[in-house]
């Protein structure tokens, strides 16, 4: 590295790597802004992380009094030229002020003389922080009147660092995120009676404890239900309900309660019969919001549900109307199930009427009594 790069930008990256992956977000940009600010000598620095709609919301400083920030984000931040240009001007992403503006005109400017001269700031400086295509945030750099303007090699430094602080940034992130979760999943992983399935809108698993890896063994997928494996494909039954909410809904419900969908399926191989929740959720990362499906499973056994799974070998009930059977035994309404399950009301008292047939009866309560309530009588 040290033939490769000059010495400022080797020791910037090495305060990029040295032991990133124990930090937070805010333990890692101080590191980034002692490093930049020594390395690339300068007066003052700034580090703002974008939100999730690329604006500059989070601020972290060095050599800047807070109520400077605070000043900039309630009144002078409209005034700043770098707020009033595309993030990729003329393609570049590190820009010095003097290329976007005229120093005559702008050294007569309110933003200059009433913002930036009272901190005795002269020469900036910014590096847009790109990953992918996400905006991560910026980083600002200032000299003042006294110090040199920023040279086109120094330029060429702050273009070469800003990917690796991108990158590292990002790492972070993702750590941060894994650390806030790794004790519930380590839960459901290890310790969890039901199974747990988390896949992406590619149907992809991106989660799976073992209970979910039984599941998908017993119903003849054993092969394929690796969550490392990109090419692989999980049991259809568990992802139809997924499918058809990734189909309903765009983005995120935005009414609490909705976008999650009830079924019962049965393994052909073992005879047993599992009730399986599947539900939208959202997963931010840096920022980033990214739509999950997660799928529980609880194997039915025992009581009124395990008398419930002969009732298709006797009345010949298909699974839709098991599923249906088994709301109406909870007192579910039409609506209520057409919710659960994606369908329209009319579907529902069309299935309705036909469990009617099947069972022989001609109300909700003789249906409910002669399958759920006292099925040995017939059974």
């Amino acid at each position: 590295m040290k033939g490769i790069y000059p010495r400022p930008v080797v020791n910037i990256i090495k305060a990029i790597n040295l032991g990133y992956p124990d930090l937070d977000r805010d333990e890692f940009r101080r590191r980034i802004l002692d490093a930049v600010t020594e390395n690339l000598r300068l007066d003052r620095a700034l580090f703002v992380l974008a939100d999730e709609t690329s604006r500059f919301t989070d601020f972290m400083v060095k050599n800047i009094d807070d109520l400077w920030v605070q000043r900039y984000k309630e009144y002078y931040r409209e005034y700043d030229p770098f707020e009033l240009i595309d993030r990729k001007f003329n393609g570049k992403l590190t820009i010095r002020l003097e290329e976007l503006v005229g120093l005559p005109s702008f050294l007569k400017s309110k933003y200059y003389n009433e913002f930036l001269l009272p901190q005795k700031i002269h020469h900036k400086a910014t590096s847009y922080l790109i990953y992918g295509r996400k905006t991560l945030g910026l980083i600002g750099f200032f000299r003042s009147r006294c110090s040199p303007a920023f040279s086109d090699e120094e330029m060429e430094m702050i273009s070469t660092i800003s990917p690796f602080i991108s990158n590292g940034l990002e790492l972070v992130g993702l750590r941060c995120d894994q650390r806030l979760e790794g004790d519930l999943l380590d839960i459901v992983q290890n310790d969890s009676s039901w199974g747990l399935l988390i896949v992406n809108e590619s149907m992809r698993p991106v989660f799976m404890n073992q209970n979910a890896r039984r599941v998908c063994d017993d119903l003849g997928e054993s092969r394929s239900c690796k969550p490392d494996n990109r090419l692989s494909s999980l049991p259809p039954p568990l992802l139809e309900d997924c499918q058809a909410l990734k189909q309903k809904y765009c983005g995120f419900p935005k009414e609490k309660g909705i976008g999650s969908v009830y079924r019962i399926i049965k393994s052909q191989r073992s005879r047993r019969r599992y009730q399986i929740r599947s539900k939208i959720v959202e997963k931010t990362i840096q920022h980033e919001p990214c739509r999950l499906f997660a799928v529980s499973i609880d194997r039915i056994t025992g009581g009124v549900r395990m008398e419930s799974e002969r009732l298709d070998e006797i009345y010949g009930l298909t699974e839709r109307e098991s599923d249906i059977l088994f709301r109406l035994s909870r007192g579910s309404t039409n609506a209520e199930i057409a919710g659960d399950l994606c369908i329209c009301e009319i579907t529902v008292k069309k299935h309705i009427q036909r469990l009617f047939e099947k069972v022989g009866v001609t109300n909700r309560t003789a249906l409910v009594h002669r399958t759920i309530i006292e099925p040995s009588d017939t059974m």
